[in-house]
């Protein structure tokens, strides 16, 4: 299971130099899920289909992305097929394809006797996405950075959230080239 994410505070600070925005941000896991199923295929075939929500099955998933950034970097390329249900909306901000994304690197890391370092597994994360390090420890954390600096909030009481996304679907990287950022990180209280 890839569970979804939610940023209960989303401050952005600033923009670097290659583009990213530098972000301040409270996110939490939340108990709605993505279902992935990795069984072996013939060695160099990687096969990912999608069932539920509409996402691409093809070098644009973050999931084959995963699969390919974890070959390259331990040497390994095993042959792979990947089922993925898709319960989480897309483009709603939940995280998913990030999520779907630890995930794989996480199983294919534990099922291939551990080859990366909990340091490894996290630079390839962040060379996958901004929300992909979220996921590797999955618990509430202060995000930094580009959400790629993570500290855990150890003490975060128990809540209930309620999730409405609307048809509408707007994807981060669109959201962040739109993004006027003087006038998001003025003072909040005027």
């Amino acid at each position: 299971k890839a569970p979804a994410k939610l940023n209960l505070r989303l401050k952005v600070t600033g923009v670097r130099p290659d583009g990213y925005h530098e972000l301040v941000s409270v996110m939490v896991p939340v108990s709605l899920f993505d279902v992935l199923e990795l069984t072996t295929a013939p060695p160099g075939v990687l096969d990912l289909t999608c069932d539920g929500y509409a996402v691409p099955a093809d070098e644009s998933n973050l999931v084959w992305r995963a699969v390919h950034a974890f070959s390259e970097k331990t040497g390994v390329d095993a042959g792979l097929r990947i089922r993925l249900v898709k319960n989480i909306p897309v483009a709603a901000g939940l995280g998913g394809g990030s999520s779907d994304a630890a995930a794989v690197l996480l199983c294919l890391n534990e099922v291939g006797g551990r080859p990366l370092s909990g340091q490894d597994i996290h630079r390839l994360a962040t060379g996958l996405g901004a929300d992909v390090p979220f996921f590797l420890g999955c618990r509430p954390s202060l995000a930094r950075g580009i959400g790629d600096v993570l500290e855990p909030l150890d003490h975060w009481p128990g809540h209930h959230y309620v999730i409405v996304t609307p048809r509408l679907q707007i994807s981060t990287a669109w959201v962040y080239r739109r993004l006027r950022l003087k006038e998001l990180t003025r003072d909040e209280y005027h």
